[in-house]
């Protein structure tokens, strides 16, 4: 990692490997993280003279995140194409977030905090949960005080090896609602994001989080902003991520497919159901279970979005879909194409023997760069790591370029890497920078 006493932000050239906004998200979470400073450069620089800079749901994740940690920043603007991202350097020896906060308490009848709530609303329908990428790890990571406890001494130092009392340390439950789009081209579903993200991240350790929708946002026919709420209990101070593994074997078997549907008529409901039935039995066993958790009028001709599921016997999930984004003919012909890639899509991707699918792979990439000890995102057995035959997507490439920009680790071809160990509360550079050394050595 960058030497903690340096006052020259880390350069990260957003042009690198994917360059698109993903390396926005990863470097600007980690920098919060850390405290180092970073300056990003030709800002999506290749999606050319057109698409590149900052977007709406970027600077929605910049705006947060820079209050939070309550950071200097530079290029803060709708299509800017360099950033300057400064956290604060001057913070309390225990590592709390303190200033900057941007909360609102939720309280009881007894007048006790019980909660904190935040909100974030973009103009436009862009991605409520590429946002919300940015910012989970950090709220996960995070120390906050408990204001139902006395915190004068919130700032006197602590040895490194000690945490405080447990009683005075106690979680609260952050509520975050943002508003934008729940359904958007090139980003995660609140299906995905309900039915596959989420119970992975509990697989690999992280504390649960629950989503409620309360409106879907779209792009497709007319723009509509929606909104959704996460809820979730940052891990508990003096705390980390032990290391995981997340690996497939032959043996493994699709035992189950989840079918969500939203389309804007029920007789186009059910001929996506039974055409996608139909396909799912002839890919695979007749003794899979074929579920449709979902199957919800989307409000909109120009609606049309389909998400398979699939589950094996060793607790791997799976999910491909589509937000259909072509010319709209014939509702038999729309249909049978919607069907015939999403299924196909997802044989390939179990075909392949990856523990997860390519779009969940490059968002476990931080979550494994933090954890203490060495994680594993593979497909092959423990045993067998060296045969390990998946190739990393280049969105995974690209945040692993990033991790390994500003905490200097390293990722080996089958999906190995040895995280630093963040500790939550150590956010002080030159304890946390002490721990990676002790981690690394």
């Amino acid at each position: 990692m960058a030497s903690p006493d340096s006052s020259q932000p880390i350069h990260v050239d957003g042009r690198t490997l994917e360059g698109g906004g993903q390396l926005v998200r990863v470097a600007l979470c980690l920098s919060s993280l850390t405290s180092l400073p970073i300056h990003i450069t030709s800002i999506r620089g290749s999606r050319g003279n057109k698409g590149g800079g900052l977007k709406g749901s970027h600077l929605a994740a910049v705006g947060f995140l820079a209050r939070m940690c309550k950071a200097r920043t530079e290029g803060m603007e709708l299509k800017s194409k360099d950033l300057l991202f400064e956290p604060c350097q001057v913070q309390n020896e225990s590592g709390v977030v303190r200033e900057g906060q941007g909360w609102r308490e939720s309280k009881d009848r007894d007048g006790r905090v019980v909660g904190r709530e935040m909100e974030i609303k973009m103009a436009t329908p862009g991605s409520v949960f590429l946002v919300f990428q940015a910012l989970l790890p950090y709220l996960v990571f995070s120390s906050f005080p408990d204001p139902n406890h006395d915190n004068s001494d919130i700032d006197s130092a602590l040895p490194s090896n000690k945490s405080r009392p447990q009683d005075q340390w106690t979680p609260l439950p952050i509520t975050v609602t943002i508003h934008g789009g729940t359904h958007t081209s090139n980003s995660p579903s609140f299906e995905y994001t309900q039915q596959v993200l989420l119970p992975t991240l509990v697989r690999i350790g992280l504390p649960p989080i629950t989503l409620k929708l309360h409106k879907r946002g779209w792009t497709n026919g007319r723009p509509q902003i929606g909104s959704v709420t996460f809820t979730l209990t940052p891990l508990a101070p003096g705390s980390f991520l032990p290391a995981f593994s997340l690996v497939q074997n032959d043996n493994a078997r699709v035992s189950a497919i989840q079918v969500s549907i939203l389309a804007p008529s029920p007789a186009i409901r059910d001929q996506i159901r039974t055409i996608v039935t139909t396909s799912i039995l002839a890919k695979w066993d007749r003794e899979v279970e074929v579920t449709f958790p979902v199957d919800e009028d989307s409000g909109h001709p120009k609606r049309l979005y389909l998400l398979l599921v699939a589950e094996t016997s060793r607790g791997c999930r799976y999910g491909r879909d589509w937000l259909y984004d072509r010319k709209i003919g014939h509702a038999g012909d729309v249909v049978e194409a919607l069907v015939e890639k999403v299924v196909g899509d997802l044989h390939g991707e179990v075909k392949g023997g990856g523990a997860v699918d390519e779009f969940m792979e490059d968002q476990l990439v931080i979550f494994q760069a933090l954890a203490r000890g060495r994680s594993v995102v593979g497909g092959v057995e423990k045993g067998d790591l060296e045969n390990a035959s998946t190739q990393p997507t280049l969105h995974t490439q690209t945040a692993r370029w990033v991790a390994k920009t500003i905490l200097d680790i390293q990722f080996v071809k089958h999906g190995g890497c040895k995280g630093v160990g963040f500790t939550v509360r150590e956010r002080n550079q030159k304890r946390q920078q002490a721990l990676m050394t002790e981690i690394s050595n």
